[in-house]
């Protein structure tokens, strides 16, 4: 691609081609844009740069995504405790892999599907790792704990460690105000938005996050009764980042609904609980074979990881 830096992932390496516009980006210091830490600190993630004609290729997570993954009804499901080994040494080879990339020398649309694509793959090896039944608030402990999987340092990007809930309360929540990035993050639980079986793209992340809000709240985040609406606890726990009110919250709502739902939406203004299901999103095969999925529950054979599509 003329004038572009591509980041591409080949055989377990790193291809890196650069040429004009490109090159010069990497040559130019970055500009921070000043966003502060939810604890009121210069935020080191602000950084970016706006000119920056980086495409980072997520392919590995996608081959992952198409063998690891059934769609249940709209609902993506994962067979956490029997992911092939091959799929899994291939899902953290491309964790590992993310970690070694510079996300503050791009520009925002590619930071923001790197942290996307990053938080869910991570979230798969956490969920896998626990044993993927179950209640997931066992561990989780919703919205955020200071012990355990979620809260541990799992990766270190350009020097900083990072967990799982420091990608959203110290990156996204930061950075990206405004943004309906939660449609995006995968919990692993009944109650979250679900997993996108897409892999996130820098060229059209908005656009595929805007998709994922539809879904969700057309979906599992909104409950109506005869005279009240009930959402999803997401709203509750971080409702700052939705509206500072009930009425904003349900105007935000408001905004993705479809149909009949934003018709009866338009009567409601008091939202009168929260709910969430903490069940973990999983699945059981009737059979599992040894190199994949039985028929019916998603390939036979998982795909190599390094090529293909």
């Amino acid at each position: 691609m003329r004038g572009s830096r591509r980041i591409v992932w080949s055989l377990g390496l790193v291809a890196v081609v650069l040429t004009g516009a490109g090159l010069q980006a990497l040559r130019s210091p970055p500009q921070a844009t000043g966003a502060m830490s939810l604890l009121g600190e210069p935020n080191i993630w602000s950084t970016h740069v706006a000119t920056a004609e980086t495409q980072v290729d997520h392919r590995p997570w996608q081959i992952f995504l198409n063998g690891a993954t059934i769609d249940d009804r709209g609902i993506t499901r994962i067979s956490f405790s029997t992911i092939p080994g091959r799929q899994r040494a291939g899902l953290d080879q491309y964790v590992a892999w993310l970690a070694t990339l510079n996300p503050s020398q791009w520009n925002r649309d590619q930071q923001l599907a790197y942290w996307l694509n990053l938080h869910n793959a991570m979230t798969v090896q956490v969920v896998a790792d626990a044993g993927g039944r179950g209640d997931l608030d066992r561990f989780r402990q919703f919205p955020s704990a200071t012990a355990g999987p979620f809260a541990a340092t799992i990766v270190t990007v350009e020097g900083h460690p990072l967990s799982i809930d420091d990608i959203v309360d110290d990156v996204l929540r930061p950075n990206f105000a405004g943004v309906p990035f939660h449609y995006g993050l995968f919990t692993g639980a009944e109650g979250g938005p679900s997993l996108r079986r897409t892999a996130f793209t820098g060229t059209a992340v908005r656009a595929e996050l805007d998709a994922e809000a539809r879904r969700y709240v057309n979906g599992r985040g909104v409950r109506i009764g005869r005279r009240d609406v009930r959402l999803s606890s997401l709203y509750d726990w971080y409702g700052d980042d939705f509206g500072e009110s009930d009425e904003a919250i349900l105007n935000h709502v408001r905004f993705y609904a479809e149909g009949r739902l934003k018709t009866d939406l338009e009567s409601r203004t008091v939202i009168v609980g929260y709910t969430y299901d903490f069940a973990i999103v999983g699945y059981v095969p009737r059979r599992v074979e040894s190199e994949g999925f039985s028929p019916g529950s998603g390939p036979r054979r998982p795909p190599s990881f390094g090529g293909g599509s």
